[in-house]
């Protein structure tokens, strides 16, 4: 279940990306990625193995855009593994030179589970960038993975540039969750280079020792290498 509706499972790339400013033209973009393990706000979402991803997206002029993001997941003997597929819609603007906002509905879709495991819910997420380098995130949901209840993520993320090609990056968030899930922590720091198209990022990842508790190994502390193409 992410960022996710981009291309970078890392939750500092994916928090970043989610804030896309509007007026940057019209057309279509995407990109393609493979990642040690796919990642969303921290809790694997491909039983710790490694996933490959995708996302196509179209940008319109007015800063409406749409798009599809997809990735292997694999949940476990119970639950199953198969195909995330994340539809969305949003929109996106800048308030000023330094201050944007993207708010987005998203979709999670999956293919392939077992059956009798109904995983797919929607979840409106809004994004604040500041200050050139900072990110504030507010996701919400009225049906968290399917429960039937709602579920609140708030994060707050960064990304400072080193080079003209390294930047490195940090992120904290909070997720409230419907009994008996444990709200928790989770937070994030990396580093990535631009090596234009490819991009390559090297992130560790952790949760709290609830979230930890609840998931078991899935929310471990783990370091997540991801290459990327974009187009």
């Amino acid at each position: 279940m992410t960022t996710k509706p981009l291309v970078l499972a890392a939750a500092v790339a994916a928090l970043l990306s989610l804030a896309s400013t509007s007026a940057q033209g019209q057309g279509f973009s995407g990109g393609l990625a493979a990642t040690s393990d796919y990642v969303f706000r921290g809790i694997s979402q491909s039983d710790e193995d490694p996933a490959l991803q995708g996302n196509i997206r179209f940008d319109h002029s007015t800063g409406l855009y749409a798009g599809l993001w997809a990735s292997n997941v694999d949940f476990g003997p119970v639950v199953g593994s198969g195909i995330e597929y994340d539809t969305f819609i949003g929109y996106g603007r800048s308030l000023t030179d330094t201050v944007s906002i993207d708010v987005q509905f998203v979709r999670y879709n999956y293919s392939g589970i077992d059956d009798g495991n109904e995983l797919e819910y929607n979840e409106f997420i809004g994004v604040l960038s500041f200050a050139e380098y900072y990110s504030a995130t507010v996701g919400y949901s009225t049906d968290v993975f399917a429960s039937g209840d709602n579920g609140t993520y708030v994060a707050v993320a960064g990304s400072w540039p080193v080079t003209e090609k390294v930047s490195v990056g940090a992120g904290i968030g909070h997720y409230s969750l419907p009994d008996p899930i444990p709200d928790y922590m989770d937070w994030n720091i990396g580093v990535s280079w631009d090596l234009s198209p490819v991009t390559l990022g090297l992130q560790f990842i952790g949760t709290d020792s609830d979230a930890r508790d609840f998931f078991g190994p899935v929310c471990d502390n783990r370091f997540v290498g991801t290459v990327s193409i974009g187009f």
